[in-house]
């Protein structure tokens, strides 16, 4: 009775796992651009169908097994799509995912893909510098060259957050800005 209990187990577990690989394999092929793995990671444990450690596992069994690429940007950021292996491997098991699970992250991506895409290739946020001061780094990413990366210093937290807050929604002015200050 144990034995079958500990099989029954192990099958639910490997029968999630799976599911997670498929369902990661499903989110890089209709986002349809390298994703860095932060936002992999945010979009994938949103819908609160997963947990980072199971995700992360699964993510690394894909690269191990050629379903996903993984290419580092000209910054050393990685970025995550599917492969042509990958696409076929989710084209023929995609009917493993419930129904319901598959209609969250549709609803989820639906809903948020515009947003998710446009802030894979511009964001802004800030950090502190290991000598204490706080940088704004703000970009335009295209694939996995940068068109764009500027750090600027900022006086406190609020500054760095207007700063970044103002680059996300005014990227093509203050761009052209910066553009037109450095022209002769």
């Amino acid at each position: 009775s144990t034995r079958k209990n500990k099989e029954e187990e192990f099958y639910e577990n490997e029968k999630q796992y799976t599911e997670n690989q498929i369902l990661i394999l499903y989110v890089l092929k209709e986002l349809e651009i390298p994703i860095p793995g932060i936002q992999l990671t945010d979009v994938m444990l949103e819908p609160r169908l997963m947990n980072y450690f199971a995700m992360q596992s699964a993510l690394c069994d894909l690269i191990d097994a050629g379903m996903v690429k993984s290419e580092k940007d000209t910054d050393g950021i990685p970025l995550y799509s599917c492969t042509l292996k990958g696409l076929e491997v989710l084209n023929f098991l995609l009917s493993m995912i419930p129904q319901a699970i598959l209609d969250t992250y549709k609803l989820y991506l639906r809903k948020e893909k515009d947003n998710i895409r446009k802030s894979a290739e511009i964001n802004a946020n800030y950090f502190i510098a290991s000598d204490g001061h706080i940088y704004c780094r703000c970009f335009i990413r295209e694939g996995n060259t940068y068109i764009t990366d500027v750090r600027i210093p900022a006086a406190d937290k609020n500054e760095a957050v207007a700063i970044c807050e103002n680059w996300k929604k005014n990227t093509s002015s203050v761009y052209i800005k910066i553009i037109k200050a450095m022209l002769p």
